[in-house]
């Protein structure tokens, strides 16, 4: 049985008000949910907020239906010089399995930026980066895009480079709603969705107080951010392999209270052996390096290099060596997944007249 908006909020309100749920609760609900916070964020803005993007998100809008976790999942973080791709598949009742982690210079020839390039360089990635490696039997894809912001860097006008990301988001809009207006009931149907910018560094940073990787009362600044999301992605991805891979390395990262929320494809790990001496001394290698950032990109790096043809990208553009934008990438995708269960368990709440605590710690 599904509920519409007023009857969702007002059985919301009712087991808000029996638990004495606080705005300040509600507000961190919001970020387990990836909703973005209406203003002004009162009470009751803060609940009806709730109602309505659950119906929108985990009930498929105004059709009423429970909607699944999309079964092939791709998350961008946007770029020209560093686009950065993780591809999830998700079977029914099981955790996502991360098939690709790719980063990838779209304009290595550093064509003129002006619209007809930039839509051939995008048309480009579209095919064969994002639908060419998809299986057949897949007839719907979601892709997660961070909304992208216009940086000036303190300067006076807007950076070049910010103006040709956003051209590349658009393109990659437009042409997907034009692939679903042509070519969508015949062939896959792709979902592009703008995630709020913040959602995911805010989601995570509250996940890692939870895990008692850093004390409740640090505020961490823009660098010790990014520096704990990258060595939180390796820690997740560390935590989806078999213990073989995790032994020679574990002396050196610290896994206590990482839970595991994803795996790493069967086909990687067959292919990387890890029993071949020459195969474990590289993977140690990787795993090597001081900067996390460095780390991260090598383990990736080392990952594309034995995954599937179809899913590599040749090293030569593979562009700078930093690791935070394949981080990000990972980090949106997992977040979405997390975003689903915590819809999903806060709407059984609501129909089933369930207590909230566990999703108000």
């Amino acid at each position: 049985m599904c509920k519409t908006v007023p009857a969702l909020k007002k059985s919301f309100t009712q087991l808000c008000t029996s638990a004495r749920v606080t705005s300040a609760q509600l507000v961190s609900l919001h970020a387990k949910l990836g909703f973005k916070l209406p203003q002004p964020s009162l009470k009751s803005n803060l609940i009806e907020n709730i109602s309505i993007q659950l119906i929108d998100s985990y009930l498929a809008g105004s059709s009423k239906k429970i909607s699944n976790f999309p079964t092939c999942l791709i998350s961008l973080d946007m770029g020209v010089k560093n686009m950065s791709l993780s591809r999830f598949t998700t079977p029914i009742g099981s955790n996502p399995i991360l098939q690709q982690c790719i980063k990838i210079d779209i304009n290595p020839k550093e064509i003129q930026f002006n619209p007809n390039n930039y839509a051939e360089i995008t048309k480009k990635f579209f095919f064969k980066q994002i639908l060419e490696p998809i299986d057949d039997s897949v007839d719907e894809i979601t892709i997660l895009v961070e909304r992208q912001r216009f940086r000036t860097g303190g300067r006076s006008n807007v950076l070049e480079t910010t103006l040709k990301t956003n051209t590349v988001e658009a393109m990659l809009y437009m042409g997907t709603k034009m692939w679903n207006e042509l070519l969508g009931k015949r062939d896959k149907k792709i979902n592009i969705l703008a995630i709020p910018p913040g959602n995911m560094v805010k989601f995570w940073l509250n996940e890692g107080k939870k895990m008692n990787l850093f004390d409740n009362s640090d505020v961490l600044s823009d660098t010790e951010s990014k520096k704990f999301r990258i060595d939180l992605a390796s820690k997740l991805l560390l935590c989806g392999l078999p213990q073989n891979f995790t032994e020679p390395i574990k002396q050196d990262i610290n896994l206590d209270g990482i839970e595991k929320i994803f795996n790493l494809d069967s086909n990687i790990i067959k292919s990387i052996d890890i029993n071949d001496k020459s195969n474990l001394k590289r993977w140690k290698k990787a795993w090597s390096f001081k900067s996390t950032s460095r780390k991260f990109y090598e383990v990736c790096n080392l990952i594309n290099e034995f995954n599937q043809s179809k899913y590599q990208i040749d090293q030569s553009l593979w562009g700078k060596t930093k690791g935070d934008d394949l981080a990000d990438s990972l980090l949106h995708g997992l977040a979405y997944w997390k975003y689903y269960q915590n819809r999903k368990q806060l709407y059984d709440c609501i129909l089933h007249d369930k207590p909230l605590h566990s999703l108000l710690n």
